[in-house]
């Protein structure tokens, strides 16, 4: 995995130290930011972009960002085979024959996800 600021990361809004920051629970400031343009976004919008990048960042502590590909084929795969997405012909480089493929191949992207092989 690559290496990073440790999780969870926290985000504080424009009034503490100018523009708004996101910092870590230990250490310094990860960024600051500014809304330079406010007629391409407003701060409501500018406001929320920030807080959806520490929601991601700490909703995917200890996923291995390189895996995520093969966990969404997984699953979109087993939607699929289990029918509940009848639409969907396409499932990534995955392919699976039969239902009872699903678990193993779940399984394996998860590990994968985590870190694990």
């Amino acid at each position: 995995m690559s290496e990073h600021t440790p999780e969870p990361w926290k985000y504080l809004p424009p009034d503490h130290v100018g523009g708004a920051a996101i910092i870590p629970m230990e250490g310094p400031c990860i960024c600051t930011f500014w809304n330079e343009n406010p007629d391409l976004r407003s701060e409501a919008e500018h406001d929320a972009n920030a807080r959806r990048i520490v929601a991601c960042v700490n909703a995917c502590e200890g996923i291995n960002p390189e895996a995520v590909p093969d966990l969404l084929a997984a699953c979109e795969a087993a939607l699929w085979l289990l029918g509940t997405d009848s639409d969907r012909r396409t499932i990534g480089d995955l392919r699976l024959h039969s239902l009872y493929e699903v678990p193993s191949a779940l399984r394996s992207a998860i590990a994968r996800a985590r870190g694990e092989s």
